[in-house]
């Protein structure tokens, strides 16, 4: 959401017009969205084959009937944009786009080159990559730098000593399957029961790796829980980031963007390559399986997955620690662009406009 990232533009906006457009399928866009209920969360199903097959099946139904599922994909969500700038009146325009926010922007930049002006990627995803194929990988990455800083840094040291293995021990006390946790729910205080499985657990520590505000806790979560082999506070994180993520998120948008996108690209074999060894394994190609399995696809473009190139100015953005769209990303798609200047900042997670002096070099 804008508000997130509103105050990398407050003096551009003395200069600029600032416009927001909820892409097709999210927002005032004719959302595509279906909740889960307080009483089975989205962590229990999105952990569970049968029950995520069976709410999915009943969500698409849900949404077919207000919309045709074949038709928000990044290309036709672009020609929307592109009729919002005729619209307006602009001659070119300049473009932010961050995490998926970037295919869409390398999109318009593809189909309507002559109508940018500049951009900005942040957290870049790159136009021929499947989307999910090294999730796992760049996770584990990004695990494995937070457990080197804290290695390194005396203080966390100290207090959170062998991260790393209370991490692994951990993983291990999954083995004979979910651990049942009695807690308070986090945002409604309601008391909830729930069977916590290493899937959800897992989630929880790559979704947690994407702010700095949340990785920052993450070595008291570990430490706290391998010490006292209480999962409340770790599970009860699982509930907040999941929560947040229904709240910003359009799930059946995202569906059909990944299903029709992405999903028809990944190789299984060559996935289980690539992500060997991680603490995620094929959880995210298991969930896409089962999701577009019976979801609708819409059809791309022949070139859809061809780098973009371009000549206009691009400002490209990564965090050093990114769990899901590392600095190799950015720098595989500023090799076809070749007016293009990659910022890498260290330490840092998913999205970092807001960080350092990269609000003034945006304006500029």
């Amino acid at each position: 959401a804008y508000i997130g990232v509103a105050s990398a533009f407050r003096r551009l906006q003395k200069r600029r017009d600032i416009v927001l457009v909820d892409q097709r399928g999210t927002g005032g866009s004719n959302r595509l969205d279906c909740k889960s209920s307080e009483e089975e969360p989205s962590i229990e199903i999105e952990t569970n084959p049968e029950k995520l097959r069976a709410w999915t099946m009943k969500c698409r139904d849900a949404l077919s009937e207000k919309a045709d599922l074949t038709r928000y994909t990044t290309t036709i969500a672009m020609q929307d944009l592109d009729a919002v700038r005729q619209a307006l009146g602009y001659d070119q325009i300049n473009l932010y786009g961050i995490s998926y926010g970037t295919r869409a922007a390398l999109t318009y930049i593809k189909n309507f080159p002559e109508y940018v002006r500049t951009a900005v990627l942040d957290g870049v995803v790159p136009q021929e990559e499947a989307l999910g194929i090294s999730a796992a990988r760049d996770a584990q990455r990004a695990l494995s730098l937070l457990f080197e800083r804290c290695e390194n840094d005396e203080t966390c040291r100290t207090h959170f000593p062998e991260l790393r293995r209370s991490f692994d021990d951990l993983l291990a006390r999954f083995e004979g399957g979910a651990i049942p946790v009695e807690l308070d729910h986090p945002i409604t205080a309601q008391r909830i029961s729930l069977p916590y499985t290493r899937e959800a657990f897992a989630w929880m520590i790559r979704m947690g790796s994407y702010a700095d505000t949340s990785l920052a806790i993450l070595p008291l979560l570990l430490h706290h829980t391998h010490e006292t082999g209480d999962f409340r506070r770790i599970a009860g994180q699982s509930l907040m980031l999941d929560e947040s993520l229904a709240r910003t998120m359009a799930m059946g948008m995202s569906y059909s963007v990944t299903c029709a996108e992405d999903w028809p690209m990944i190789d299984r074999e060559a996935a289980e390559r690539i992500n060997e060894g991680s603490y995620m394994g094929m959880m995210l190609i298991d969930v896409l399986d089962t999701v577009c399995a019976s979801w609708p696809r819409g059809k791309i473009p022949p070139d859809f997955k061809e780098p973009v190139h371009a000549r206009m100015p691009v400002l490209l953005l990564s965090g050093e620690a990114d769990p899901v769209t590392p600095p190799e990303n950015a720098e595989q798609v500023a090799r076809n662009l070749t007016n293009a200047h990659h910022v890498v900042v260290p330490k840092m997670g998913h999205g970092v406009i807001l960080f350092g002096c990269l609000p003034k070099l945006v304006q500029k």
